[in-house]
């Protein structure tokens, strides 16, 4: 303690924790941020080590959109008015009742948050579908998943 780089962490920690409390206190907000994780005290460049990788820098232009627009149109209008005649959706629904979705998963720093995030919805899946919890190792998903763009989880 009383280092330059204990007193840089201390002052990131209580600036992020001052940013969680005011977030949670706003009425507007339906989720909540932990103040306090294992990220809290990390530096711009530790952080980024763990981010995810955020795709191919593709540049898209608006006429592909509209003209991937008017093929849609095309093959049957705007989808909706089908979509409305096979269902009705509720109008809201929640998992957090599943026992799948309460236990937190920690990625360290390998960058294996698409294999952690399927791993919880195959497993919310598998309970919603079945009634029972069943796991699904992330790590078998990052050794066998092919990562031509080397996001950092392998």
């Amino acid at each position: 303690s009383g280092s330059a780089e204990y007193e840089a962490r201390r002052a990131l920690f209580e600036e992020r924790a001052w940013e969680a409390g005011r977030h949670n206190r706003r009425k507007d907000q339906s989720w909540r941020w932990d103040s306090a994780n294992q990220f809290a005290d990390r530096m711009d460049a530790e952080l980024a080590k763990v981010r995810a990788w955020r795709g191919p820098k593709v540049q898209r232009t608006s006429a592909s959109l509209l003209e991937m627009g008017a093929r849609f149109r095309s093959h049957g209008g705007d989808g909706r008015q089908h979509a409305r005649q096979q269902c009705t959706m509720p109008a809201e629904a929640s998992w957090a009742h599943l026992n799948a979705t309460k236990q937190i998963l920690d990625q360290g720093s390998c960058g294996s948050c698409s294999a952690l995030a399927t791993a919880v919805v195959l497993a919310a899946h598998h309970e919603i579908h079945h009634g029972h919890v069943r796991s699904f190792a992330p790590q078998e998903l990052v050794s066998c998943t092919l990562n031509p763009e080397a996001c950092g989880g392998r």
